[in-house]
């Protein structure tokens, strides 16, 4: 029995990469933060990882699978989520941190070529391809004092203007009729 499989070995190996949800990935020193991961493939499919491991710890980062988070149903489609753990001390600057991702790659032999007493068969196979991609982590340092009341200003400056202005002009008014009650006071 002579078997050709080439059409459904990836020659050349496919590549991987991440997409990270926020994107681009910018972390605080000192800073956790839960981030989503989605392993995209170069040839358009679509791969169910089944396990993501820091190949190598070069930094103080630490890179953490969340499995608290993962909707199990949606694995392989929806991003799958990871806690990502800067130190106070973490310098300044990119990193770049290859993860191990362990896929589970599942097809169906193709039928045609085996027949066990002229009927075709169909053998479910289920492999696992282990493979490397960069996930790439920017650190910054802590806003200053400055840049946080900016910050804060931006985002809630209108909301405290306009309760400043109510409360002005409420007491405003009773200022006014407190004055206007005294001078009728006076008057009789």
């Amino acid at each position: 029995m002579l078997l050709y499989l080439t059409p459904w070995i990836d020659i050349p190996p496919a590549q991987y990469s991440f997409t990270t949800s926020p994107s681009p990935l910018v972390i605080t020193q000192g800073e956790q933060q839960d981030i989503g991961v989605q392993l995209k493939s170069n040839n358009g499919i679509f791969a169910k990882a089944v396990s993501f491991i820091p190949s190598q710890n070069y930094s103080a980062l630490k890179v953490l699978f969340n499995p608290d988070k993962l909707n199990a149903s949606s694995f392989g489609i929806a991003p799958a989520p990871l806690r990502i753990q800067v130190p106070g001390n973490a310098q300044i600057g990119q990193y770049v941190i290859p993860i191990l991702v362990n896929i589970s790659t599942g097809s169906i032999f193709p039928s045609k070529f085996i027949q066990l007493a002229k009927a075709n068969v169909s053998i479910p196979t289920q492999g696992y391809i282990t493979t490397k991609a960069n996930l790439t982590i920017s650190v910054v340092e802590p806003p200053s004092v400055n840049q946080r009341v900016k910050d804060f200003w931006s985002t809630y400056g209108s909301l405290v203007s306009l309760v400043g202005a109510g409360f002005a002009g409420g007491a405003s008014t009773v200022v006014f009729e407190y004055l206007k009650n005294r001078k009728k006071e006076k008057q009789t």
